[in-house]
């Protein structure tokens, strides 16, 4: 038997042999938690200018220590990955913003921070995808049938006494573009595009269904949010054109890979967050 209990962090106060006090430290996402979107008493509050339930909540977080603690917003901030996770308000969502949105969208909630009476925030990022049931899949369109992904499931919410529905992320649109930082049309998003008769094509590890492409383990849904793995030899692609017929071009095979290689660089829009951080500390 599962049980649980809350714990209010003002009730862990500072003493005479703990005399450099305490905070509360919180994780908040414009996507997480749920209710964010649901919640009625968030959906109203004014700031800047506009309907913020992110702001709202913060602010709520900050009522409820003040005069006992400082805040801490120890992780916020939205991913500039390839697709979404979860969907968000005011659209900050978990994923699918280029690296200059997800930066101005980082820069504002930074700035909002001080004045929403925060002690301190932290800007950070993770994503990661759900499949969704083979049976849940929508019907085909035009030949073709959209690849999706669960987005969040269905929510019963009491306050307003209602089901929400389940939110789907159309990941089957392949995005034109170039993904070289400094080239024309640039996009970071950007999933596929042709030079002359060669086709470049990327597809994130997780959009084709793989659960751990270093072992070669691929994601089998079996409904009701539950699903397997299964170990593959690669990946086969074919190709169709206008109702054509379907040519096979191969399968994509790879070795096994015991660490991941990367090359680190400075995000196109970091400079918004630059100012922002100067704002926020004063050097302004």
């Amino acid at each position: 038997m599962k049980t649980s209990s809350g714990l209010d962090a003002n009730h862990v106060l500072p003493t005479a042999s703990w005399p450099g006090g305490t905070f509360a430290s919180y994780h908040v996402y414009p996507y997480y938690p749920d209710f964010l979107q649901y919640q009625p008493s968030l959906q109203h509050s004014v700031f800047d200018g506009h309907h913020d339930p992110y702001a709202a909540y913060v602010r709520a977080l900050q009522h409820h220590h003040q005069r006992v603690m400082p805040v801490m917003i120890s992780e916020f901030g939205v991913p500039s990955s390839l697709g979404s996770a979860h969907p968000g308000t005011l659209g900050r969502g978990q994923g699918d913003h280029t690296e200059k949105q997800a930066m101005r969208m980082d820069a504002q909630m930074l700035r909002e921070m001080p004045n929403l009476g925060m002690a301190g925030a932290f800007i950070f990022e993770w994503t990661d995808y759900a499949p969704i049931p083979v049976t849940s899949r929508p019907a085909a369109r035009d030949g073709w049938r959209q690849l999706e992904l669960v987005m969040d499931k269905p929510w019963w919410l009491p306050v307003t006494h209602r089901h929400t529905a389940m939110e789907f992320s159309n990941v089957g649109l392949l995005r034109y573009g170039y993904w070289t930082p400094g080239q024309s049309s640039y996009d970071s998003l950007a999933l596929w595009h042709l030079d002359g008769a060669t086709l470049d094509l990327r597809i994130p590890w997780a959009m084709a269904g793989m659960s751990d492409p270093s072992s070669h383990q691929a994601l089998i849904p079996q409904g009701g949010f539950r699903a397997s793995s299964v170990t593959i030899p690669g990946i086969g692609i074919t190709i169709s054109s206008d109702g054509g017929s379907v040519q096979n071009t191969g399968t994509v095979r790879w070795d096994n890979w015991p660490r991941v290689r990367y090359q680190e660089r400075i995000k196109v829009g970091a400079a918004v967050i630059r100012s922002a951080f100067a704002a926020v500390s004063g050097r302004s």
